[in-house]
């Protein structure tokens, strides 16, 4: 893998006491100084173990175990080693806090719980195995934790069912960093501790009881109920089984897309074909209706002749009539006079027959 350079200056301090440190150059695995106080005065007498511890900057430095004179244990630089700050592949601004190491920690002890990443979702998990202190690449860059998880939701498919983890105290992840999370593919978060959980104690007076209560602490709030883990998506990369999963259920949304559009086209046929038979029915309507209003116009056009036909001969029926009417009158007439003569006739005839 190609080693990225930082464009950040190295600082070099003088050498700093630390109260834990790590038991190996890489891995999670740590100790306090008081704890190894302890188990330096059980197994050895109270002297000090000829073994190197290492430093929280990274590269891990090599440190040893002494009590001051006041009776307080604590890890130093060996040889110097002094203390780089601003290291891109590590911690930015130096050896990482015990508060910052607690809290990595601390979700390793999660078994279940919420995750809460804005743009994405809330998801129910159920964390199963983890560690701490990952690293990529050539030792390139460190990652702070890694955890697997199991999850109803799509998430345990689409990351494969791991996530790591980056926890930010002080200084988010840098560009450099997340670029090469991305490249490498691997599902990463970024939590920010929050006020709650934040390891207040000063790291000079931290007991371990204290470290095992704040751990307790952690773990009964995150896991309660309404207890969740609010982290950013940094690096967001989909599985193989996943993508294939998307492409199946789209292949499969555009098989009921060209069956409801095949659907579609047969109502549309349907809707054509019934469309034509009653454009037909119209038409043929209408040719009854334009034959029964031609009929109509006919026999209107007849009535309209008969009437005036039968007007015409009302009113020559009515002239002669009136004619008749005339005519008869002038009969009445002369059978009146007729008959007046008729009777001057008979009455002079019998006027004559008697004289004679």
């Amino acid at each position: 893998m190609t080693h990225i350079e930082s464009k950040r200056f190295d600082k070099v301090v003088k050498s700093v006491e630390n109260p834990w440190a790590y038991l190996y150059p890489t891995g999670g695995a740590w100790i306090t100084a008081e704890a190894l106080k302890r188990k330096r005065d059980l197994e050895n007498n109270g002297k000090p173990f000829d073994i190197d511890y290492y430093s929280s900057d990274w590269p891990r430095k090599p440190m040893r175990h002494r009590v001051s004179k006041n009776g307080k244990p604590l890890f130093y630089y060996k040889n110097g080693a002094g203390n780089p700050t601003g290291n891109p592949n590590g911690n930015d601004g130096g050896g990482e806090s015990l508060a910052h190491r607690l809290f990595k920690d601390a979700l390793l002890l999660i078994k279940e719980t919420t995750l809460v990443i804005p743009g994405m979702g809330n998801f129910k998990v159920e964390f199963y195995e983890g560690e701490t202190e990952v690293t990529i690449g050539k030792n390139e860059y460190r990652i702070d934790a890694y955890r697997k998880f199991r999850s109803d939701s799509a998430l345990e498919k689409k990351w494969s069912g791991e996530v790591y983890i980056e926890v930010h105290r002080t200084n988010a992840v840098h560009k450099e960093k997340k670029a090469r999370l991305n490249a490498e593919r691997l599902p990463t978060i970024e939590i920010t501790i929050p006020d709650i959980f934040k390891f207040t104690i000063p790291e000079e007076q931290a007991t371990d009881k204290d470290i095992e209560e704040y751990f307790k602490r952690v773990k009964r709030i995150i896991e309660s109920d309404k207890g969740f883990l609010k982290a950013m998506a940094i690096s967001n990369p989909s599985s193989i089984e996943y993508l294939e999963d998307l492409v199946e259920e789209q292949q499969n949304i555009i098989k009921t897309k060209e069956k409801e559009i095949q659907q579609l086209n047969n109502k549309i046929e349907l809707l054509t074909n019934e469309t034509l038979t009653q454009n037909a029915a119209y038409q043929s309507l209408e040719n009854k209706i334009s034959t029964q209003s031609n009929l109509y116009q006919k026999i209107k056009s007849e009535n309209e002749n008969l009437s005036s036909n039968l007007l015409e001969k009302m009113t020559t029926f009515q002239k002669t009539e009136s004619q008749l009417q005339g005519e008869i009158g002038q009969l009445k007439n002369e059978r009146k006079l007729l008959l007046i003569t008729l009777s001057l006739l008979f009455t002079f005839t019998i006027l004559v027959i008697y004289f004679l």
